[in-house]
């Protein structure tokens, strides 16, 4: 609730995010509050190699209450998308 205080919290540079080229896992657990995929369908429309994961069951912190879930998910998405092979940063 203390982030919600800030006036600006919800706010997205859209516009810098568009610049992103390289690929982003967005995640969400399926009882997830309802404003949180209206946030992550705002990211998926403007980052271009985003790929949505949704963790059935899992609320609104999927890494937290589904870490071995997550985390195979997670390296499977880098594993396909060959960020592993770049290296940090690139």
């Amino acid at each position: 609730m203390d982030e919600q205080t800030d006036p600006s919290w919800a706010a997205l540079d859209l516009d810098g995010l568009s610049a992103c080229t390289v690929p982003v896992m967005l995640s969400r657990g399926s009882v997830s509050p309802t404003w949180f995929s209206m946030v992550l369908e705002r990211l998926a429309a403007v980052l271009p190699q985003a790929q949505r994961q949704t963790f059935e069951g899992a609320g609104h912190i999927p890494h937290v209450t589904n870490p071995q879930e997550y985390t195979t998910v997670l390296t499977g998405f880098i594993r396909a998308t060959g960020a592993d092979e770049r290296g940090p940063g690139q």
